[in-house]
C-alpha cells in the first residue's frame, strides 16, 4: 500500500505538470501572446497569494489529522472547520484589500491599471484553491492517499484544461471557470467528509500557531527563487536574465516533481511520531530520502552532461552561450531535492516554523553572498553561485533538524557543547587537511593548534593513545635526527638545506602533532562518521561541479590532483553501506564519481580510485564469507554475490569502459578528461622514470641512513620546463627511504602497515561498514603518495594513516564474536 500511495500521487503529479505545460500551450493557441501574458501573469499572481489567504492551513490540517488519527481522539473533523473558518477569513481579507483598489493591483501585478478585470478574477480562485488545498490535506490526514491524488488530478490537471477549451473567448471567464470549478468540487470532497465545530476554539489556536508562523517562510522561498533573475536583469542584459530564470525554473521544477513524496510523508510522519514509532519512521525516511536522491542525482547528471543540445533544441542555437549558467544552476538541484523530501518530517514534528527559520536564513545568506562574490566573479556567476550555496545551506539545516527527530544517521546525537564542538572539528577535518598546505604554514599552524586544544578535552590514557603517541614521537625524533645529520654533517648546498628545513619544520611541528590530535579525538572507528559524511558531500558536490563544468580546475591548477582525490574519496565512501545505506544510491554517487575523476584529469587519483574499488570489493567478500556463507555449499560463490562486492567491480568495469570510449578521439581530437593525459604518458611519461632511477641512486649512496633530508632537489630537471628541478622523487615511500635511510623507512612504515592490516582484519571479521570507510581514505591516499607529492604535502596519508595505526592498535589482540544475525553492524552491512 505504501508503494502504491507513492506511485500514484508521482503519477497524479505528472498529471498536474503535463497539465500545467499543456494549458499554457493552449492558451498560445487559442488567445495569442496577449491572453497569454494574461493567463500566465494570473497563476503566477496566484502562487504568490494563495499563501497569504490559506495562512499554513493545508499543511496544519493534514498534521493535525494525522495526529488525531493515530490516537484515535476524533478531534479530527474539528481541525477541518477550524480550517475553513481560518480560509474564509485569510480569503476574505485578501479579497477585499484587491477589491477596493482593483486598478491598483492591476498595476502591480500585470503592469498597467487597465488590468483591473484580472484582479476581479482572483478572489474566486482564492477561494476554490483554498477549499482545494484542505480537502487535499484532510484526505492526506485520514491516509486516504488515493481519493487526495483523484482530488488533485480533477481540480489541477483536468479542470484547467477543461476551462480553456469550454470558455476559450477570454482569459477573465476561463480564470473565473476555473475558479468556480475548484469551488465546486472541493466542496462536493468535503461535503462527504464528517465536519463538527466541537472544540473550535482550541483547534482554531492549534491550526493557526501552527500555520500563520509559516506563511513568511512561504514568501521567503518565493524571493530565493526569484532573487537570482532580478540581480542579474539590474546588473546585466534582460537575455542573460532570461536564462538564469529558465536555470532556476528548472531547479523548481525538479523539486515540484518530488511533492508527491511530500504530499505523502507527512501524514506518515505524523502517525509515527504519534504512535512514538521513531525507528520506523527512521527506515521510512532513509528508504524514501536514498531512492529520491539517487533519482535526482542520476536526472542532474544527465542535465549537465546534455545541457548544451537541450537548450540548443528547446530555446534555439541562439542560446549556446548560457549554458554554463544553466549548469551552475542546476547545481542547486539536489539540495532543493533534499529539502522538498524531508520538510514535512520537521513540519510533522515541529510546531515552530523550523523550515521558514532555515528558508529565511538560507536566503540571508544568499543576499550576503550575492554581493561579496561579486568581489571574485561577475554578477551573473555570484547571484547563481549565492542562490545555489544557499539552498545546499538549505539542505544542510533541514538534514540536520531530519537527523534529530528521526536519527537518520544511527549516530548518537551530542548532548554537550565539547560533544559539538568535538563533532565539528571532525566534520571540519577534510578541509583542514586541505586548507593547511605547505604554502600556507602559518594557517596550518593554527589549524593543527585547534586540534590539539580539542585533543585535550578528548584525551584518555589507554593503550592505543599511548603507543600511537610512542611512535609518532619516535618518528618526530628520527626525522630531527636527519635533519641535524643533513644541516651539520652532509654537504648539501644551500637549496637543498632550505628545502630539508621547510620539510622537516612543517611535517615535524604541523603534520604529526595535528595527526596525533585527530587520533586522540577519534575514541573508536564508529567516532570517525563525522569525517566520512563531511567527506560524501565533499567529493559529490565536487564530482558535480567537475561533471557540470566539463573538467574546469576549480580548486586551482596547482590542485587538480587535490580535485581528483576529494572525487574518490567521497565516491569510494559512498559506495560503502555506511553513510549512504541504499545500494541505487551508492551506484547513482559511483557512477557520478566516475564522471568526476575523467574530467578532473587526475591520473593518480584514477589509479587510486581503481585500486581502491578492487579492495572494498575483496572486504566485502570476504565479510560475507566469514560471516555468512563459510561451510554452506558453493561458499565462495555466494560471498562474491553480494550487493557490495558487485559494486565496486561494475564500477571498475565502467571506468574502464569510458577510458576505452574516450580513447579513439587521440590523437587527433581531444577529449579534455584523463584519457588524455594517459595516452601523453605514450611519448612522455613525465620525467617519473628519472625521478625513480635518482631515488634508488641516492638510496644505494648510503642505505642505513639516507644521504639527508632535501637532497633530492636540484638533481632531475623538468623536461616541460626548462630551468626547472624537481625537489622530490613524486614517491613518498622512496623519499623517505633515499633521504632518512632505511632505518626511517622501516621505523615509519613497518608500524603504519602493521595498524593497517590489523584494522582491515577486524573490518573483515565484524563486517564493519565504518572500518571500511577508514581503510579507503588510508588507500587513496597511500596510493597516491607512491606517484605523487613529496612528505609534507601528503598529509592526509599521515593524518589518517595515524588514525587508522591507532584504530589498528585498539583492534589487535581483541576477540571478535562468532557472527550473529542481530548484530547491528552487520545489518548495516546488509541494508541495500
Amino acid at each position: 500500500m505504501r508503494r502504491l500511495n507513492y506511485l500514484t500521487t508521482f503519477m497524479a503529479e505528472g498529471l498536474v505538470i503535463g497539465s500545467y505545460l499543456l494549458a499554457f500551450r493552449l492558451v498560445a493557441l487559442f488567445s495569442g501572446p496577449q491572453g497569454f501574458g494574461e493567463y500566465s501573469l494570473s497563476r503566477r499572481t496566484l502562487s504568490l497569494l494563495m499563501p497569504v489567504a490559506v495562512v499554513g492551513v493545508d499543511l496544519g490540517v493534514a498534521r493535525y489529522v494525522s495526529y488525531a488519527q493515530a490516537d484515535k481522539s476524533g478531534k479530527s473533523p474539528g481541525y477541518v472547520a477550524a480550517g475553513l473558518i481560518v480560509l474564509a477569513a485569510g480569503v476574505g481579507i485578501v479579497s477585499a484589500i484587491l477589491l477596493v483598489a482593483p486598478g491598483f493591483w492591476g498595476e502591480v501585478f500585470f503592469g498597467s491599471s487597465s488590468y483591473g478585470s484580472l484582479v476581479l478574477a482572483l478572489p474566486p480562485l482564492l477561494a476554490g484553491g483554498g477549499l482545494h488545498v484542505i480537502a487535499f490535506g484532510y484526505l492526506r490526514g485520514l491516509n486516504r492517499i488515493q481519493a487526495a491524488n483523484v482530488l488533485m488530478a480533477i481540480n489541477m490537471g483536468l479542470l484547467p484544461l477543461g476551462a480553456i477549451v469550454l470558455v476559450h473567448g477570454s482569459v477573465l471567464w476561463v480564470l473565473d471557470a476555473m475558479g468556480i470549478g475548484w469551488t465546486v468540487v472541493s466542496g462536493l470532497a468535503l461535503a462527504t467528509l464528517p465536519i463538527n465545530f466541537r472544540g473550535i476554539r482550541e483547534r482554531l489556536r492549534e491550526l493557526t500557531r501552527f500555520g500563520v508562523p509559516r506563511t513568511p517562510g512561504e514568501f521567503v522561498s518565493l524571493l530565493l527563487f526569484a532573487m537570482p533573475g532580478i540581480l542579474v536583469a539590474h546588473s546585466a542584459d534582460i537575455r542573460v536574465a532570461g536564462m538564469v530564470a529558465f536555470g532556476v525554473a528548472a531547479v523548481s521544477m525538479i523539486g515540484s516533481g518530488l511533492t508527491p513524496i511530500s504530499f505523502v510523508l507527512l501524514p506518515v510522519a505524523a502517525r509515527l511520531l504519534a504512535a512514538g514509532k521513531v525507528r520506523q519512521l527512521r527506515f521510512e525516511v532513509v528508504d524514501v530520502v536514498g531512492i529520491t536522491l539517487a533519482a535526482t542525482l542520476v536526472l542532474v547528471v544527465l542535465l549537465e552532461v546534455f545541457a548544451a543540445p537541450i537548450v540548443e533544441i528547446y530555446l534555439g542555437p541562439n542560446f549556446k552561450s548560457s549554458v554554463d549558467i544553466l549548469r551552475l544552476t542546476l547545481i542547486g538541484a539536489l539540495p532543493w531535492a533534499a529539502y522538498i523530501t524531508l520538510r514535512s518530517v520537521i513540519d510533522a514534528r515541529h510546531v515552530k516554523p523550523i523550515n521558514a527559520r532555515n528558508l529565511v536564513i538560507s536566503f540571508l545568506l544568499a543576499v550576503v553572498l550575492a554581493f561579496v562574490l561579486r568581489r571574485v566573479a561577475d554578477p551573473t556567476t555570484s547571484a547563481v553561485l549565492a542562490f545555489v550555496l544557499a539552498l545546499w545551506l538549505l539542505a544542510g539545516l533541514t538534514m540536520i533538524e531530519a537527523n534529530r527527530i528521526a536519527n537518520i544517521f544511527a549516530k548518537p546525537q551530542p548532548r554537550t557543547r565539547v560533544e559539538v564542538a568535538r563533532l565539528a572539528t571532525l566534520a571540519a577535518l577534510p578541509i583542514a587537511i586541505l586548507v593547511s598546505s605547505p604554502q600556507r604554514p602559518a594557517v596550518a599552524l593554527v589549524i593543527s593548534f585547534g586540534y590539539i586544544v580539542m585533543a585535550l578535552f578528548s584525551f584518555r590514557l589507554s593503550r592505543a593513545n599511548s603507543l600511537m603517541l610512542a611512535y609518532v614521537g619516535l618518528v618526530a625524533a628520527w626525522m630531527t635526527i636527519s635533519w641535524l645529520r643533513s644541516t651539520y654533517l652532509l654537504h648539501l648546498n644551500s637549496e637543498q638545506l632550505s628545502y630539508g628545513t621547510q620539510k622537516f619544520e612543517y611535517f615535524v611541528f604541523v603534520v604529526l602533532p595535528m595527526a596525533a590530535a585527530v587520533a586522540i579525538i577519534v575514541e573508536q572507528v564508529e567516532d570517525v562518521w563525522p569525517i566520512g559524511a563531511s567527506q560524501l558531500a565533499i567529493g559529490g558536490v565536487m564530482a558535480l561541479i567537475t561533471v557540470a563544468l566539463l573538467g574546469d580546475k576549480i580548486l586551482g591548477y596547482a590542485r587538480y590532483s587535490w580535485q581528483g582525490d576529494l572525487i574518490a574519496l567521497g565516491t569510494l565512501i559512498a559506495v560503502q553501506p555506511w553513510l549512504v545505506r541504499n545500494i541505487w544510491a551508492s551506484a547513482a554517487i559511483g557512477v557520478l564519481g566516475i564522471g568526476g575523476i575523467m574530467f578532473a584529469g587526475a591520473r593518480q587519483s584514477l589509479v587510486a580510485f581503481a585500486l581502491a574499488l578492487v579492495l572494498s570489493a575483496a572486504y566485502w567478500a570476504a565479510a560475507r564469507y566469514l560471516r555468512e556463507t563459510r561451510g554452506k555449499p558453493n561458499a565462495v560463490r555466494k560471498a562474491l554475490a553480494g550487493q557490495y562486492v558487485a559494486l565496486p567491480l561494475v564500477l571498475v568495469l565502467l571506468t574502464g569502459g569510458a577510458i576505452a570510449f574516450t580513447y579513439h578521439w587521440t590523437p587527433t581530437s581531444y577529449c579534455y578528461c584523463v584519457t588524455d593525459r594517459l595516452i601523453s604518458l605514450e611519448s612522455n611519461a613525465g620525467d617519473r622514470d628519472k625521478l625513480l632511477y635518482r631515488g634508488f641512486q641516492l638510496l644505494a649512496q648510503d642505505p642505513i641512513l639516507g644521504s639527508g633530508l632535501g637532497s633530492f632537489a636540484g638533481a632531475i630537471q623538468d623536461s616541460l620546463s626548462p630551468g626547472h628541478f624537481y625537489q622530490y622523487p613524486h614517491n613518498v615511500p622512496l623519499e623517505i627511504a633515499s633521504e632518512t635511510g632505511l632505518i626511517g623507512f622501516f621505523l615509519i612504515f613497518a608500524p603504519l602497515v602493521a595498524g593497517w592490516l590489523s584494522l582491515l582484519r577486524a573490518g573483515i571479521q565484524r563486517g564493519s561498514p565504518a572500518i571500511a570507510g577508514v581503510m579507503m581514505i588510508v588507500s587513496v591516499f597511500f596510493v597516491v603518495a607512491n606517484l605523487s607529492g613529496d612528505i609534507p604535502s601528503e598529509r592526509g596519508l599521515w593524518v589518517f594513516g595515524i588514525l587508522a595505526f591507532k584504530l589498528g592498535i585498539d583492534a589487535f589482540g581483541l576477540r571478535v564474536t562468532s557472527p550473529s544475525k542481530t548484530s547491528p553492524v552487520v545489518k548495516a552491512a546488509q541494508v541495500s
